[in-house]
């Protein structure tokens, strides 16, 4: 196959092809690290072939929508889970992605039409969120989610937050809007067959119209996560993250469709929304409940392995709420336990992960270690 490339002999549909086997058998041996390098070569791929297409004089077929709409999403799973690209790239591809969603249609008449601009923007606001990772919050303290804030009475927000005086920061305040406006547009187009697959004929649509909802609400919320204070954001959004984790349980429950045990899809199902739900907004009971289900999914999702996920998840959570009064909702912001460090030994099958947290919310940052084995 190298050869073959090396030659040119290769069409692009082959490459991409073998580009997500080898992506799935490493990922499916825990191989994680190599299987985003096989991902992100796939995306070159894409990139190389699409601008040869624009510059050759030779008609070029386009790429299966298909095998694009799945690299998108292995894109977004490659993405969270480890990426050292630079700020430059991430806002580049952020602003490439644009044109694919703006000639959005004002209703989708099937799942198949939603599905693929819903991965398209929630790609776009994690390429804003890793974007961030580079820049100086001192110097931009406040990036807010207008959106969100507007369409809601004021005594939503924490009291400690009502009187903040709520300023804007360009140009990446008006990027999270733009990609804000875009999840609008989405869920209005997308409502309709919402509606559908909720009444009494919807029953052949209703598992997957109800996963695409929970993606949607999971990438709004990763996105207003985006602004660098979490009193902006943290305990803002309980509705949002309670239907999340509801309705991840009703599709388990569903046994038409079960995602209950051993099992490898490609695509995002619930891993990754629940996962924003545990490690972003720190619900407690929500995280809880989401700790107790990972336990019982014994399933791969594309790169993300959900019993590793929930044992770390489990971890950090202890750590986190050690001490904590019972009445806490959430956990306070200055007991938060940020990830620093995972690494992966395939050989011995375990992963060593690394928190910095302030114990007890009190005193310096320090840093704590386990290891999971797998």
């Amino acid at each position: 196959m190298r050869q073959a490339n090396t030659e040119g002999q290769t069409d692009i549909r082959t490459k991409l092809l073998a580009c997500l086997l080898f992506a799935c058998f490493e990922t499916y041996h825990g191989n994680r690290d190599v299987a985003t390098t096989q991902v992100f070569a796939g995306i070159e791929a894409i990139d190389d072939y699409n601008r040869l297409r624009t510059s050759s004089d030779q008609w070029l077929p386009p790429i299966d929508e298909e095998i694009v709409r799945i690299f998108v999403v292995l894109e977004i799973q490659a993405t969270t889970y480890q990426d050292r690209r630079s700020r430059a790239l991430h806002l580049e591809r952020l602003n490439r992605g644009k044109n694919a969603v703006e000639n959005m249609p004002a209703e989708f008449r099937s799942l198949k039409e939603a599905r693929l601009p819903m991965t398209r923007i929630v790609l776009r606001g994690i390429h804003l969120t890793m974007s961030q990772r580079e820049v100086d919050h001192t110097v931009h303290p406040s990036i807010v989610d207008l959106w969100w804030i507007t369409e809601r009475p004021s005594s939503s927000l924490p009291p400690s937050t009502v009187s903040v005086p709520i300023s804007t920061v360009d140009p990446i305040y008006a990027l999270q809007c733009n990609i804000l406006s875009e999840y609008k547009r989405w869920e209005t187009a997308f409502a309709p067959l919402l509606k559908k697959a909720r009444g009494p004929k919807g029953r052949s649509i209703f598992h997957a119209a109800t996963l695409l909802r929970i993606h949607y609400l999971s990438g709004v919320l990763c996105l207003a996560a985006t602004t660098p204070h979490p009193l902006y954001y943290q305990r803002c959004y309980t509705r949002e993250l309670t239907e999340i984790v509801d309705l991840a349980h009703l599709l388990l429950e569903d046994t038409t469709h079960s995602l209950l045990g051993d099992a490898y899809p490609l695509d995002i199902g619930i891993v990754m929304p629940l996962t924003v739900v545990g490690y972003k907004y720190r619900h407690r009971a929500l995280r809880r409940r989401i700790i107790e289900t990972f336990g019982k999914v014994q399933r791969r999702e594309g790169i993300w392995d959900v019993d590793v996920t929930g044992r770390v998840m489990a971890w950090v959570a202890e750590i986190e709420e050690t001490g904590l009064d019972g009445n806490e909702e959430y956990v306070p912001e200055e007991r938060v336990a940020t990830i620093v460090r995972m690494e992966t030994d395939l050989v011995r099958r375990k992963s060593t992960v690394a928190v910095w947290v302030r114990e007890g919310g009190v005193g310096e940052m320090v840093e704590k270690e386990t290891v999971i084995e797998w």
